[in-house]
């Protein structure tokens, strides 16, 4: 108890005794790999700008931890450490190539980067992190949605949709998708699957559904409702829906349903409820959305799209993976042809898709290009890593304490949240490279750093909540 105490006491004094600057600049340091995108993009069209955010990410992290070490990050730090060695080792008995090997570490380092920032803003500011990180997602998905909204209207040929030269200025003009179509110079055909802010209109649907599945989750635990609520999550399906990304609305709409499962007090709602969606998800997977490409129109494309997700599922992932299983095993063996060697970003220095070298399915698996690239042990390193979040996550949903504050309720109540995205991360790399991509991964580690610290009493809450609350706990 008196360690507890200690402990609570320590999380108050660092609160109260850091200026503003400094949380200003941690949650300005989260965002760092999304507003390189913006400046790559925008501003100056070279890769180098991603490479310079991740080096001031890194730079933070490291002069936080070298200022204040915590354990968890020292934890964290250990699992970092042995993953580069192993990396390593992949390089020297793989494909001996440095540079290649540092693109394969560049999204753990950035992930690790990100939850060191994270944890040191939880532990200056309290449970108030939450609420900023909510706001600064909400956003970034707004700009985002507005962006790509705008590149649906204004059509392919309009500058908004031109892309940098020699950073996918290419037969698509920066488009994910036309039509089924042969693309029509002319601009014929409609456009449905916009890049909004980014280079690739998949890393935009990534990166959209980590931050709407924050935003989503976040409501539940804060009990936001009413107006702003439905606001918001119109936002976030529309965001989802224009990006063209079926597994982020389908995780999507799984937690939004999830959510309304646990709001529900009696049986009988909950079997309705129930009854409803297995119905529902029969009638969708019986329907041939390709018949809406007939009709033509960006709607009917962006329905189609959708659609798809839920009647392709098995066969993406037989393509992804089950086929392509054997071949990966049997070409690279159990300890990989070495870090970074089908990593995305690894073209300039010798890499390559995996794609390219398997002569079968369509191989956009990030545990088969794990296992080419760091074999078997280094995929268990992975997956050790985050079985160990998940682990964090279970254990804090199920932490309760007698007249807990608002705040330490929010704090379990948002458990569900960091275990939902870890399956996320796991299931969808079935079919995508989501650990790939070291800005997908930094906007869906954000808000980790709430695992690892002790809450305490601040005043995200209205004061009479708290006090009303500490009363029932001194009765």
């Amino acid at each position: 108890m008196a360690s507890g105490q200690q402990s609570a006491s320590t999380f108050i004094g660092a609160r109260t005794s850091s200026a503003h600057a400094g949380p200003l600049t941690l949650i300005v340091t989260i965002s760092l790999p999304l507003l390189a995108e913006v400046v790559r993009k925008y501003i100056y069209p070279n890769n180098a700008v991603l490479e310079a955010g991740e080096a001031v990410l890194l730079a933070v992290a490291t002069s936080l931890i070298l200022a204040r070490p915590l354990r968890p990050t020292i934890r964290v730090l250990a699992w970092l450490s042995v993953s580069v060695c192993w990396a390593l080792v992949t390089v020297v008995y793989g494909h001996q190539n440095i540079a290649l090997g540092i693109i394969g570490l560049r999204p753990f380092i950035s992930a690790t980067a990100v939850l060191v920032v994270s944890v040191h803003l939880f532990q200056r500011i309290g449970l108030r992190a939450a609420a900023w990180i909510y706001t600064l997602s909400s956003a970034w998905l707004l700009l985002m949605g507005g962006v790509a909204a705008a590149q649906l209207a204004l059509g392919p040929l309009h500058p908004i949709n031109t892309l940098p030269e020699g950073l996918g200025a290419d037969e698509r003009h920066g488009i994910g998708d036309y039509t089924a179509h042969e693309y029509d110079v002319n601009g014929n055909f409609d456009v449905f699957r916009p890049t909004s802010i980014f280079l690739h209109t998949g890393k935009f649907g990534q990166v959209a559904a980590m931050l709407a599945m924050y935003c989503l989750f976040y409501r539940a635990a804060a009990n936001i409702t009413g107006f702003r609520a439905a606001c918001a999550v119109t936002l976030e399906l529309a965001t989802l829906l224009i990006s063209g990304q079926r597994a982020g609305i389908i995780f999507y709409l799984v937690a939004f349903l999830f959510l309304v499962f646990r709001r529900l007090n009696n049986t009988i709602s909950r079997g309705l409820l129930v009854t409803v969606v297995a119905i529902s998800t029969i009638l969708v997977v019986s329907f041939e959305p390709l018949r809406l490409i007939d009709e033509g129109g960006v709607v009917a494309l962006v329905i189609a799209r959708i659609w798809s997700g839920f009647t392709d599922s098995t066969l993406r992932f037989k393509d992804n993976f089950m086929v392509v299983l054997p071949q990966v095993l049997d070409k690279f063996g159990l300890f990989g042809a070495g870090s970074g060697a089908f990593s995305l970003g690894s073209g300039s220095f010798g890499g390559r898709p995996l794609y390219e070298v398997v002569d079968v399915g369509t191989a956009e698996n990030q545990w088969l290009r794990l296992y080419a690239e760091i074999g078997f042990p280094g995929v268990i390193l992975v997956g050790w890593a985050i079985a160990w979040l998940g682990y964090l996550a279970v254990r804090l949903s199920y932490r309760t304490a007698v007249g807990e504050s608002a705040e330490v309720a929010l704090r379990r109540k948002l458990a569900p949240f960091y275990l939902y995205v870890l399956i996320m991360l796991f299931v969808w790399g079935f079919t995508h490279d989501v650990l790939g991509s070291t800005t997908t991964i930094a906007a869906a580690f954000s808000s980790y750093g709430l695992l690892f610290v002790t809450p305490a009493p601040s005043t995200f809450f209205h004061s009479v909540t708290l006090t009303r609350d500490s009363r029932k706990g001194s009765r």
